[in-house]
């Protein structure tokens, strides 16, 4: 992914197919279809298609049996395959799952060796995702969806964290997957294929990171520059004639340091004629 600049709805997509090639790797062959397929490799078993999948499986299936797979004549598209989809559209999450954050909050990020202070909002949604499992015949389109579904009852099955990149950090938000119907469903699509499909909800917690803009004012450390913090404040004690100096610095660690000092200024008292408010 060198120089290319991610989305917020790319971390979502990135961490689903690592996510998918965990499950990937526990498949077991149990057709001569499917032992081809564990060997074959992870780039060539599991791929994406843009839009929603089921709506235009056709237009998607017609596009991968002209991909070039292998080398050689005729049509190289390799089965079996799962051919993968997550839907842009999305609602809100239920509050049962979790709430956005629509107003800026202050954060810091753990790792950050400049202590730069951002503001955070967090969207909380649903979006619909979708696996067609492709075999050319019924026994390993069947293999693909009943594993799948096995997996996702498995130990980290149901969830799995999404990467979010900001000023040099890597940062993890959950992802849950919900409302969960595997293969029940099969389509007939073309002549000589089967399709199963497996259809759920990711919930997913997506971070919006904001850090000061050109011309507001800022840290001056590297960018992404952060907000200016408080570090230091200063409180007198005019009765007791005491200064106490507060103090925290960029690592937080905290100081505090009482000095005599004479009062610049005094409460009036009631019943005392005199106006004079300094010493």
């Amino acid at each position: 992914m060198g120089g290319v600049t991610l989305s917020l709805f790319s971390a979502l997509e990135q961490a689903f197919g690592q996510y998918l090639g965990r499950f990937y790797s526990g498949l077991v062959a149990d057709t001569p279809q499917m032992q081809e397929y564990v060997a074959r490799g992870l780039s060539k078993s599991i791929v994406y298609a843009p839009g929603r999948m089921i709506d235009k499986i056709d237009e998607v299936l017609n596009e991968w049996r002209k991909n070039q797979n292998v080398s050689g004549p005729g049509l190289s598209s390799l089965l079996p395959v799962c051919i993968v989809c997550i839907d842009e559209d999305f609602t809100p999450s239920m509050v049962d799952y979790g709430v956005s954050v629509a107003s800026p909050v202050d954060v810091m990020l753990p790792g950050d060796e400049l202590n730069r202070a951002y503001k955070m909002r967090l969207s909380a949604n649903d979006y619909r995702a979708q696996i067609a499992f492709i075999a050319s015949e019924r026994h390993s389109a069947h293999s693909l969806a009943l594993q799948f579904d096995l997996f996702t009852q498995g130990p980290q099955g149901r969830r799995f964290q999404m990467a979010h990149q900001f000023a040099g950090q890597s940062l993890p938000f959950p992802v849950v997957l919900e409302d969960i119907n595997v293969g029940a469903i099969s389509q007939e699509v073309q002549k000589n294929l089967r399709v199963n499909v497996a259809d759920f909800v990711l919930h997913a917690s997506i971070p919006v990171f904001q850090a000061p803009g050109a011309g507001e004012p800022n840290d001056g450390k590297a960018a992404p520059a952060g907000y200016k913090v408080v570090t230091e404040v200063t409180a007198v004690n005019m009765r007791a004639g005491k200064m106490i100096d507060n103090a925290v610095d960029v690592d937080g660690n905290y100081s505090e340091v009482r000095t005599d000092t004479p009062p610049t200024w005094r409460v009036p008292v009631v019943g005392d004629d005199d106006d004079e408010v300094t010493s």
